[in-house]
């Protein structure tokens, strides 16, 4: 080895990242992400004011499925209120991840436009992704809040129960069964009478008939 190399690695000074540098790089990271969040549900909070049929607050409305390319649609909006695109993906993420934002398209027939207008079809493979979406919610809720899913579980069984009850209570309609056309009392009886002086008109022609052949016999 050289002189000048020995030289170099002995002025170099390998530096190892203290405790306190990894708490503090740690903490840095969570403001961060904390900040992100927070402007997140700011952008949420804004949309369910400008937009409230399509993006309510929980407990203030159902969720609506939204229509394919929404974020699209909303960039120039959020941007004219000074949010930017990594707000907007995070919001969106945050609101579409919701466990009624999956029941909702699990239940919903199609997708809401921006204005209310009707979007596309909800196909049966997204209702089975939601379905699958809800099932992990759940789970995820069953390990890390059961209290919160306790709450849910009994209201999913009350509403189950109510829905019962509704068609239970709801009086069962009856299948129209060949029914015969009405007709009139008139109709009828000019019909009957036609039918009569229908068959009555042969038998008249035979009496004649029979009377002139007596007639004529008589000769």
């Amino acid at each position: 080895m050289t002189e000048e190399k020995q030289n170099l690695l002995d002025t170099t000074e390998t530096i190892e990242p203290t405790t306190e540098t990894v708490d503090n790089q740690a903490q840095s990271k969570r403001e961060k992400m904390k900040q992100k969040q927070q402007a997140a549900n700011e952008l949420l909070t804004r949309l369910s004011v400008e937009y409230p049929n399509v993006f309510p607050k929980a407990g203030q409305g159902r969720a609506v499925p939204l229509a394919i390319g929404m974020h699209k649609v909303l960039q120039p909006i959020v941007s004219e209120w000074g949010f930017n695109s990594m707000t907007l993906r995070a919001a969106m993420f945050n609101y579409t991840r919701q466990l009624r934002y999956q029941n909702a398209l699990l239940y919903a027939t199609h997708r809401l436009n921006l204005d209310g207008t009707q979007a596309e079809e909800i196909s049966q493979e997204q209702k089975d992704a939601a379905k699958e979406e809800i099932a992990k919610i759940e789970a995820w809720l069953a390990k890390n809040k059961p209290e919160k899913a306790q709450r849910l579980s009994e209201k999913k069984a009350q509403f189950a129960e109510k829905k019962q009850q509704a068609r239970a209570a709801k009086p069962k309609q009856r299948k129209p069964q060949g029914e015969k056309p009405f007709v009139k009392k008139e109709a009828k009886a000019h019909q009957v009478h036609q039918e009569t002086k229908t068959e009555s008109t042969p038998k008249n022609l035979d009496e004649k008939m029979q009377g002139l052949l007596s007639k004529f016999n008589q000769y």
